[in-house]
């Protein structure tokens, strides 16, 4: 019984420390690239797509809603976003996002 509560803190803290690295990539490599390029459109009074990426100031906020960034993946992969005539990520940016998308921890959606 010790050895599977043992085992079991052992992995929320793998999932803990997974999170905040995942949350630690965003703050430095996704945030800048949100706000010079996503944020025009997608914040304010009345954002786009009524999301606003605005208040999605850390990683910390953006692991709340992790079901809004996987449709943010999505729509990316499928070239919805950025729309046609606006700022476009360039390839290293549209890596860094995929391969941070692609990272998310798992949801807990017992908690």
């Amino acid at each position: 019984m010790l050895a599977l509560l043992l085992s079991t803190d052992a992995a929320a803290a793998d999932t803990d420390a997974a999170r905040r690295q995942w949350e630690d990539v965003y703050d430095r490599e996704i945030l800048p690239i949100v706000r010079e390029l996503c944020v025009e459109c997608h914040g304010g009074e009345e954002p786009d797509g009524e999301f606003n990426l605005a208040k999605f100031t850390s990683g910390k906020r953006v692991s709340k809603r992790l079901d809004r960034w996987a449709k943010v993946g999505k729509r990316m992969r499928l070239k919805e976003m950025p729309p046609e005539g606006s700022p476009q990520l360039n390839d290293q940016q549209k890596s860094a996002f995929h391969r941070w998308l692609d990272s998310r921890p798992q949801q807990d959606l017992c908690g």
